[in-house]
């Protein structure tokens, strides 16, 4: 278990963070730049996934053809993480490659707007038989609450 897990702005290849225990925030945003899958498959994160200007691209080595996987070219992986917070995959987000949270637990809001998914002829973001206690904002948000600065809330 570590206390926060900050990659902001780092340059990397593939990540593997199966089943990682994080107590607060993961931030892998503000120019982190991920050439390989990122995959945060089970993980369980106290507070928010934020993704803000982060990109994701899918891994240039095929993945084994038994791996089920495989066929989508995904780039960031959550599915089934439980996680405490908001998920932020806005403000300049971009994957090319698939995202997938199927069966993820979010406690908070989901924020989509100003992302590019990315993935051509392919499934390219999914939340399938994910619970969401928080709305998803695919477009901008109303003039009551307007990031414009893309500062998360306190």
């Amino acid at each position: 278990m570590i206390p926060r897990l900050d990659l902001n702005g780092s340059y990397t290849g593939e990540i593997d963070a199966r089943g990682i225990t994080v107590d607060n925030d993961v931030e892998i945003g503000q120019g982190f730049h991920a050439s390989g899958e990122v995959s945060f498959y089970g993980a369980r994160i106290g507070g928010g996934l934020d993704a803000r200007d982060g990109h994701f691209v899918r891994s240039k080595v095929e993945p084994q053809p038994s791996f089920a996987l495989a066929q989508w070219k995904v780039a960031l992986l959550a599915s089934s993480a439980k996680i405490g917070g908001d998920v932020w995959f806005c403000c300049g987000f971009e994957s090319l490659g698939a995202v997938f949270m199927q069966r993820a637990k979010i406690k908070g809001e989901v924020y989509a707007f100003d992302g590019r998914f990315i993935n051509p002829h392919l499934t390219a973001l999914d939340f399938s038989r994910s619970e969401i206690d928080g709305a998803i904002w695919l477009t901008p948000l109303t003039a009551q609450f307007k990031p414009t600065s893309c500062q998360r809330p306190h």
